[in-house]
């Protein structure tokens, strides 16, 4: 691969743009047709830790604890495909006893998103949102809002008339598209306070309640505090 970047990076430096070109092009024709085996790849890789764990398992040399810390191992693995998060044992049970005492209130896709946010400490999971991560919040709500009326501006108040030609109407939709391709991503980056808010808030609510969660999973008051 660094082979063919270079002999790319060689025909530009020639002037050759049309050979890079229609590379270019190939490549990008191909990959759509092929992109069902290049994650079919990417799966076998990530399937090829759990292969060994379970052969480690069948050895009949490994005991003990160390038997109990591969399957914890291989549990973690089979987590972390299922799910895309890898956990270690008394966390993950912490988390999806968490969810699974929610009564489908909150979908495991929220716990997913605020695991920047979640701390596990002493047996109780508790959900932290510091200070900059709250700035950092409202400066993208601010910088998506901003992004989208520029966007709305590029699009519906152009230039008009004899003049402007259909390459000139592209560049202000192409223009228009990508600031709302950013707001977009301004967005997204709020997901995780978002779902951290959502379970304090639940947490908090089943604790002052009927305690739901019971003893291992509770809110702080340094975790836990109300916005």
């Amino acid at each position: 691969m660094v082979n063919i970047f270079e002999i790319l990076i060689g025909k530009l430096a020639n002037g050759e743009h049309a050979f890079v070109t229609a590379i270019l092009v190939i490549l990008a024709v191909a990959l759509p047709f092929n992109l069902k085996k290049i994650i079919d790849f990417i799966e076998d890789l990530k399937k090829a830790r759990i292969v060994k764990l379970a052969e480690a398992l069948e050895c009949r040399y490994i005991k003990g604890l160390t038997k109990k810390h591969i399957e914890d191992e291989l549990a973690t693995e089979h987590f972390k495909i299922s799910t895309g998060i890898r956990l270690e044992r008394k966390f993950r049970e912490a988390l999806i006893q968490a969810h699974r005492d929610t009564n489908g209130e909150l979908s495991f896709y929220h716990y997913k998103k605020a695991l920047n946010h979640i701390n596990y400490r002493e047996g109780a999971i508790s959900v932290h949102i510091s200070l900059f991560e709250r700035v950092v919040y409202f400066v993208n709500i601010v910088g998506a809002f901003i992004l989208a009326i520029l966007a709305f501006l590029f699009m519906a108040f152009g230039k008009t008339g004899t003049g402007v030609t259909l390459i000139d109407t592209l560049s202000r939709l192409g223009i228009g598209f990508l600031l709302l391709a950013m707001a977009f991503i301004f967005l997204y980056q709020t997901i995780s306070v978002i779902s951290a808010r959502k379970i304090r808030t639940l947490i908090k609510k089943n604790n002052n309640t009927s305690n739901v969660f019971g003893t291992n999973i509770q809110p702080t008051k340094n975790y836990c505090k109300t916005n």
